[in-house]
């Protein structure tokens, strides 16, 4: 179940296999992650494209070692929205996007028990 939510084999790889070094990248994710997801979903709230498009290409960095396609792409796509200054559906992809990243962070906490 968790190579559907993010590729285990690909991020351990990422890191020369040291998996004490994953688990600390992971913690570092977890902790941050809040915090980014806050930022998404008032750069929104404000209609702030930039900070839009700043914010959810951070998140994107972040998820990304961890080969997290579809909460990759979820970030992506409020980037982009943000670069356009076209943030109309912007709401309805944050509600994407918080889903992927819960389902990340539940499987990450899994992986590393």
């Amino acid at each position: 179940m968790e190579t559907e939510i993010f590729d285990l084999k690909e991020a351990l790889d990422g890191v020369g296999g040291d998996k004490e070094f994953f688990k600390e990248i992971v913690g570092e994710f977890l902790k941050a992650c809040p915090e980014q997801l806050t930022a998404i979903r008032d750069s929104i709230a404000r209609s702030d494209s930039k900070a839009l498009e700043r914010t959810a290409h951070a998140l994107k960095g972040n998820v990304g070692p961890f080969y997290a396609k579809r909460a990759v792409e979820a970030a992506l796509k409020l980037e982009v929205m943000g670069r356009g200054g076209d943030l109309a559906h912007a709401q309805e992809e944050y509600a994407i996007l918080e889903k992927e990243i819960d389902r990340v962070r539940l499987a990450l906490e899994t992986a590393i028990k």
